[in-house]
């Protein structure tokens, strides 16, 4: 798989050099920039290696693309905000991040993650050929592959989600406010087990996939245990589990799953982040 995602990755080098050539050809293509996006759509890529730049060992960086949302990630933190592309260019919008500190071996991430936050507000070219994508600013070339090349993300179904963090401005971090990480987990038969930190909860849900890993779901109504609680965990106000639970289950929403982290929410700014344990 390595070979073969390299062997492609090298025509899409050869594509970028010949840029000219094809847009001087191409003259009677009525809008290349909306074919780009529309290719892009519902599709998660990881970075395979890159030209004047080297990541951190055990990083993976991804870029997706969900409606007119670009979200990427350098490792840590999730990054998101509008983007367009004019001229074959990649317009990044206002970005929003999650603010959670990670650090690895060769220290922290944030450097990283703030080199290609500003990588990506370069305005880089942007290429595409079929599962292949590369990104060209004055002085780096990033060449990446789609996720569906590499392991399989984690399912939807029968899978716990701790809930992380609720991407809200300023995000909440519901494991700091209760000792018990609330969870949910979502079954194959169309039901929802909850737990808020307190009380548990169970519910209906149906779901439409435009993409094993992309969808939108739609949750139905929901009986809840009326346990009397503890005061949560000082942390922030507003913080408590309810907050930043419940709503995730009020209606439709939209979903998608970038390797073992779940996205649910309209966008990335408002969205409720939860990992698979």
């Amino acid at each position: 798989m390595k070979s073969t995602i390299t062997t492609a990755l090298s025509s899409l080098t050869l594509l970028f050099l010949t840029t000219a050539l094809t847009t001087a050809c191409s003259g009677d293509d009525p809008d290349p920039d909306a074919e780009t996006k529309f290719l892009l759509q519902n599709r998660t890529f990881y970075l395979h290696h890159a030209d004047g730049f080297t990541p951190m060992r055990n990083t993976k960086l991804s870029l997706g693309f969900w409606k007119s949302e670009m979200y990427y990630r350098a490792g840590c933190n999730w990054m998101s905000g509008d983007f367009d592309i004019r001229n074959d260019i990649l317009i990044a919008a206002e970005q929003f991040s999650t603010l959670m500190y990670c650090e690895t071996a060769q220290g922290s991430i944030i450097d990283q993650e703030d080199w290609y936050a500003d990588f990506l507000d370069s305005k880089p070219s942007i290429r595409i050929d079929g599962d292949y994508l590369a990104l060209a600013s004055d002085l780096v070339t990033m060449y990446y592959y789609d996720s569906v090349l590499d392991e399989p993300n984690a399912p939807l179904t029968n899978q716990v989600w701790s809930i992380q963090t609720c991407a809200t401005n300023p995000p909440r971090y519901p494991q700091q406010s209760y000792k018990n990480r609330p969870w949910f987990k979502v079954s194959e038969d169309g039901k929802v087990s909850t737990f808020d930190g307190c009380n548990t909860g169970e519910g209906t849900f149906d779901v439409s996939y435009a993409k094993p890993t992309f969808g939108t779901i739609r949750f139905g109504s929901f009986t809840y245990t009326n346990t009397d609680c503890p005061e949560p965990i000082p942390y922030t106000p507003g913080s408590e589990p309810d907050n930043c639970f419940e709503p995730i289950f009020s209606g439709n929403t939209d979903f998608r799953i970038v390797e073992n982290t779940l996205v649910i929410g309209p966008d990335y700014e408002t969205a409720t982040y939860a990992t698979a344990d």
